[in-house]
């Protein structure tokens, strides 16, 4: 039996907190990868920034507008996100489809959160994690969350299979670990569906973004071990 991991890892990046645009392509320079390879998951298109901006009003805190928001993704009359396992989309894919696991709410979420102007964060939930096996493939599924404010004041915006999460045990992540852990999630998907090739493509992808995120490692060695590469699987 091999595994994979999807989902949010438990250790930190070193670049801490919100990235923008100039300062992310800098990074993944500095990494040695072309900008253009590495997906931007929480990016918003035209209409749905104008969606956001409609939907959420200006006038009261942003608490009160971060509830409004979750409440029109959620069950709003245009939009009602349902949940999906093994689905992580882009937060454009997410708010097309209407269907999303944690990580891709939480990329829509947090994309669209900043678009009206609040400052949220990811947050790692260090103590929720699910396991499945399809056939010979165990998948280990850790969670992520949107974070709001820090200590006593952290309010949590979750998305999850289980609405009875215990949430006490989070810590905030970078947006580039987020962004790795996007492409280790996508890697993990293409081994579960048997396209390894595509799997190998996303996972050196989301390893060189973020070297110290373990579920990418994991999940390239699964895949250099299905596609015959005993020896590089151990590496």
């Amino acid at each position: 039996v091999v595994g994979a991991v999807t989902g949010c890892a438990s250790i930190g990046s070193h670049e801490e907190g919100p990235i923008d645009r100039d300062r992310l392509i800098k990074l993944l320079r500095f990494r040695g990868l072309d900008p253009h390879r590495v997906v931007l998951p929480y990016g918003l298109t035209e209409e749905m920034r104008r969606w956001a901006l409609e939907s959420v009003p200006r006038k009261y805190d942003d608490e009160y507008r971060l509830d409004r928001l979750q409440e029109a993704l959620l069950a709003g009359r245009d939009l009602s996100i349902e949940y999906s396992w093994g689905y992580t989309g882009t937060a454009a894919e997410v708010f097309q489809y209407r269907r999303a696991n944690c990580l891709a709410f939480t990329n829509l979420f947090l994309g669209m959160a900043r678009e009206i102007g609040i400052p949220v964060h990811f947050l790692a939930v260090e103590n929720v994690e699910t396991y499945r096996k399809e056939g010979n493939l165990v998948v280990i599924s850790d969670h992520i969350a949107v974070g709001y404010g820090d200590g006593p004041d952290l309010k949590i915006y979750d998305f999850s299979e289980n609405p009875e999460s215990d949430l006490r045990f989070v810590r905030a992540i970078s947006d580039l670990r987020a962004i790795a852990m996007f492409h280790s999630n996508r890697g993990a998907e293409a081994l579960q569906a048997g396209a390894v090739s595509d799997a190998l493509e996303w996972l050196r992808l989301a390893v060189a973004i973020d070297e110290n995120l373990p579920s990418a490692w994991v999940n390239l060695g699964v895949a250099h071990r299905r596609s015959g590469e005993v020896r590089s699987s151990e590496i």
